[in-house]
């Protein structure tokens, strides 16, 4: 499969994770993959393990640092002369505090990665979108069902992940015209780290006895694999779904979104 041969994707927070496997379905797909990530020993293991398998670049970088994020699109167009596809992806948890008990460095920390980061890494890719030749690009964003009900998460997560289908749909609108495309996936469970902080804080804050409106939060059957969410992240990123622009797709085996 070389659906995406000589493409450039650029993913945040692929140092482990989604973001690592999705690196790895790119590569094998045939294209040359930008790894970012805050934690640099993650990044660089992921380096190593991805790297027989197509052109990695990977470099450290903070989403939620305007800076920081300049120098990686900088850094990524002088290695390899243009970024065609931007997975969203980079995000942390808020241990299930409620508005009640969340304070203010909390709710700014996990804004300025979870929605802020999402801005500015945005941004970035569409200018580049706009400037290289030929103009146009992807951007995927990486939500969750917690951005559909209001008891998945904790205050703070849920508004972060609220906001990511404005932000879809406005940057739809504004550059569709100009051959740039941007979606939003939002997953169920999944088998990573963050996932299992949730899990593990479940419990703890009484979201076990909420799952009563939503069974699928006790019996498991929202998590989905590895394999079918990179899938749907990449068909969303290729030609085939050029028809496909603003769009909030629910990918927790309709147990959530549908409840």
């Amino acid at each position: 499969m070389t659906f995406f041969k000589s493409k450039v994707v650029l993913i945040t927070g692929s140092g482990g994770g989604l973001g690592r496997y999705l690196a790895g379905a790119y590569l094998e797909a045939g294209a040359q993959v930008v790894l970012c990530d805050i934690h640099e020993e993650k990044l660089k293991a992921a380096e190593e393990g991805l790297s027989g398998k197509g052109p990695v670049f990977a470099q450290k970088v903070d989403v939620a640092d305007e800076e920081s994020v300049k120098g990686l699109f900088k850094a990524t167009v002088n290695k390899f002369g243009r970024i065609d596809v931007v997975v969203n992806n980079a995000a942390i948890f808020d241990a299930l505090a409620p508005v009640g008990k969340t304070d203010k460095v909390l709710w700014d920390r996990v804004i300025s990665v979870n929605l802020t980061g999402n801005f500015v890494v945005s941004k970035e890719a569409v200018n580049q979108f706009l400037a290289q030749e030929p103009q146009g690009g992807n951007i995927v964003n990486i939500g969750s069902i917690a951005g559909t009900k209001g008891y998945f998460a904790g205050i703070t997560y849920t508004a972060s992940k609220h906001a990511l289908r404005g932000m879809t749909m406005n940057i739809a609108s504004y550059y569709g015209k100009k051959g740039i495309r941007c979606n939003l996936v939002q997953p169920g469970g999944m088998d990573t780290e963050l996932y299992k902080e949730l899990e593990g804080n479940m419990e703890a804050e009484g979201l076990i006895l909420l799952g009563g409106n939503c069974p699928a939060l006790k019996d498991g059957s929202i998590m989905v694999p590895l394999d079918k969410m990179s899938s749907l992240i990449m068909f969303l990123s290729s030609d085939s779904a050029s028809s496909l622009n603003g769009q909030i797709l629910n990918a927790d085996n309709g147990m959530v979104s549908s409840a």
